[in-house]
């Protein structure tokens, strides 16, 4: 299976990739997909050109408990349905679905400093005294 005639990567919704894996649920992924899913690892998160972290809008995609379409990364839950992350976070910490009063209308994501900025620690001083 070359090229991407047709096929849609189940994880992170490419069309494209040199190769193509099957993961253990009989979902296409892409060759980078497949990787990290082998390996136990997600995949890392993709920056847009503005410098900000792309958020998954899957055409037709939504989450089975909140109906969101919009979210940092899609999961599925026990019936192998999507939902959106913040709902499976939740079902994973408590067990249960989260409640619809606990859905917000815009996507909280951290503000991450740059790694270059901030103050360098410096090493250990060792004392002025004579030995």
């Amino acid at each position: 299976m070359e090229g991407g005639v047709g096929r849609e990567c189940a994880n992170c919704g490419s069309t494209y990739a040199p190769l193509w894996r099957w993961n253990g649920t009989g979902h296409l992924l892409c060759n980078a997909c497949g990787v990290h899913v082998m390996s136990g690892f997600a995949k890392p998160v993709m920056k847009t050109s503005g410098g900000r972290r792309s958020v998954s809008r899957r055409v037709g995609l939504s989450c089975a408990n909140c109906h969101t379409s919009t979210t940092t990364l899609w999961r599925r839950n026990n019936e192998g349905e999507p939902v959106c992350n913040a709902c499976g976070l939740y079902f994973k910490l408590h067990g249960v679905n989260r409640p619809m009063s606990m859905k917000k209308e815009g996507i909280q994501t951290r503000k991450r400093k740059p790694k270059g900025s901030g103050k360098q620690k410096s090493s250990p001083s060792h004392s002025k005294g004579t030995l």
